[in-house]
């Protein structure tokens, strides 16, 4: 089955309110069968907390049941899921203050097409609050990822979580691989500000102490617990594309297949997967776990820091990520020299505003632009391919933008391309 993915974000009590989270539980509700049970969790701040409380109130008043895992990320959910019955995850964090309800499930959720509704007081959904599952998880992931290797190997890993209130879960895990551990702004609170706190400065300070304390690794996960970000023993962040090489060059290594990534992928990943005698699928954006469902991927991901391993689950999973990066580390060499096998081309990207009513207006205008001088994929937005280089334009879901991506193997021809794009902006302009 392919999953779905829907995520409304905004200002906590102002544009995310209680009253617009039960409604949006209660449009979640109606559009689900009475059987359906939802999966519901959150992080520990207070306003999660809040907003968790007053979705789960629409959910109920819908008729539909729900598991309260209570404090834990979306991926552990998902993956438990399983033994729960639920085929619905939903999850809610802060960060900056602002809440992100995320909600996974096996097929489309059209909420705009229905209105609140209730039901008699007799069929109001059950609450259950599932405890005790951590385990099962750890469990999963230490059956799956071999912990021979990373055990002889013993790596020192410096780890940053974002989301405080997975701490327990990841040291636990960590401990039963018995790697020399080290944690950075993993300290348990509620406190609001732990959510606040700039992530370049995180990501800075981490790599700092990574070079300082000798560490072999250094793992910085978000306050949602789906996205990651590594750095190598030298403190170097890993880009995504050149992590998205790595996971693809060692899913395929002794099991040629499918590789999916969204059409922002890199020149770099298509040699990595055409080495390998993979083939990699380019999908829209939003696409990508549909289409790794489809085409039954070895290994799907895309920026920021997503890494889906369908084998173990069919979402990003940050955890299950690092623990194989440990694997594969332990197993060959150092993150900076695998990394260095992996071409890094120059890349730029940046945003252009853009009214909504004049987005197909504009990705129209590139289409005729590029048509002619290479091929031209519109998968999702117009991603134009030349030798050694492409430029993709995509329009933003939500705001009023175009997202431009540009890559190539020279150096010079990165301004080239960027003039060529801003001219055509100035064209749309007028």
């Amino acid at each position: 089955m392919s999953l779905h993915v829907k995520e409304i974000r905004g200002n906590v009590n102002s544009e995310i309110t209680n009253e617009f989270a039960s409604i949006l539980g209660n449009r979640i509700g109606i559009f689900l069968s009475p059987k359906t049970v939802v999966n519901v969790g959150k992080d520990n701040s207070p306003t999660s907390q809040m907003i968790s409380q007053s979705l789960t109130s629409g959910i109920l008043a819908a008729g539909i049941n729900v598991n309260d895992y209570g404090v834990v990320p979306l991926p552990v959910i998902h993956y438990l899921s399983n033994f729960e019955n639920g085929d619905i995850q939903l999850n809610v964090s802060t960060d900056q203050n602002k809440i992100a309800i995320k909600v996974y499930s096996d097929y489309k959720i059209h909420l705009e097409d229905n209105q609140p509704s209730k039901v008699t007081g007799n069929n109001v959904g059950q609450l259950k609050y599932v405890n005790k599952y951590l385990d099962k998880y750890q469990e999963a992931i230490t059956k799956t990822i071999n912990n021979l290797a990373i055990q002889n190997k013993r790596p020192k890993v410096l780890l940053e979580c974002g989301n405080n209130s997975i701490m327990p879960l990841i040291t636990q895990i960590l401990d039963a691989y018995g790697v020399d551990r080290i944690l950075f702004n993993c300290e348990t609170s509620n406190r609001e500000d732990t959510y606040l706190e700039s992530r370049s400065e995180n990501l800075s300070t981490l790599s700092d102490m990574v070079k300082t304390i000798g560490a072999d690794i250094g793992i910085s996960l978000d306050n949602e617990v789906d996205k990651a970000v590594f750095m190598d023993e030298n403190g170097q962040i890993i880009r995504d594309q050149t992590m998205l090489g790595i996971f693809a060059k060692n899913g395929l290594k002794n099991n040629p297949g499918v590789i999916v990534s969204s059409v922002v992928s890199s020149l770099a990943l298509e040699e990595v997967v055409k080495q390998a005698n993979g083939k990699l699928i380019k999908s829209p954006v939003d696409s990508v776990l549909t289409e790794s469902a489809k085409y039954n991927a070895i290994f799907a991901g895309d920026e920021p820091g997503n890494f889906v391993f369908p084998s173990f689950q069919s979402c990003s999973d940050p955890i299950f990520a690092s623990m194989m990066l440990l694997k594969i580390i332990s197993e060959n060499k150092p993150l900076s020299k695998l990394a260095h096998e992996i071409p890094e081309y120059h890349r730029t990207g940046f945003t252009v505003k853009c009214d909504h009513e004049n987005k197909c207006k504009a990705i129209e205008l590139f289409k005729d632009k590029m048509k002619d001088k290479g091929y031209v994929d519109n998968t999702d937005g117009i991603r134009a391919d030349f030798k050694d280089s492409f430029i993709l334009v995509r329009p933003s879901r939500f705001e009023p933008l175009l997202k431009i991506y540009i890559e190539t193997k020279d150096s010079s021809k990165l301004s080239e391309l960027n003039n060529e794009v801003n001219d055509i902006i100035e064209q749309i302009k007028n």
